[in-house]
């Protein structure tokens, strides 16, 4: 008998869980709610341990290279598009003076990189954290 992450039940869930995951991001009025809710749902369970799978036979390197260059011909062209279209904001633009402080910018550094160390964010990237099979 296959084990459960082996059988079409495993998919199932995944699925279920994407969709739910996707309608609860959408509901909450998220950005790119049925990409982004599903991306985390599934990176979510797969970093907790579940061990989620894609159907068997997707080409899931596919779908991920369809996605990012779909985002990427939408951040180049559209912009491109809208100003060669010549549309313009109905706004009136107006720059509010903001004093530029030096010292408060390296102490906010200061801040960032203590906060950066302190979460020990370069583990995460680590190949030899990641438990494969």
């Amino acid at each position: 008998m296959k084990a459960a992450r082996d059988s079409w039940v495993n998919p199932v869930v995944a699925l279920a869980l994407c969709a739910t995951a996707g309608a609860l991001f959408s509901w909450l009025k998220m950005p790119l709610p049925w990409m982004i809710g599903p991306l985390l749902a599934m990176a979510t369970g797969n970093f907790s341990g579940t061990r989620l799978r894609s159907i068997p036979g997707s080409r899931v390197d596919r779908i991920a290279l369809a996605q990012s260059l779909r985002i990427l011909v939408v951040i180049v062209l559209v912009p491109f598009a809208i100003t060669y279209a010549g549309f313009h904001g109905a706004d009136a633009y107006s720059a509010s003076p903001v004093p530029f402080d030096l010292p408060k910018l390296a102490i906010l550094f200061g801040i960032g990189a203590l906060a950066g160390g302190a979460l020990t964010l370069a583990r995460c990237w680590r190949v030899s954290s990641y438990r494969s099979g």
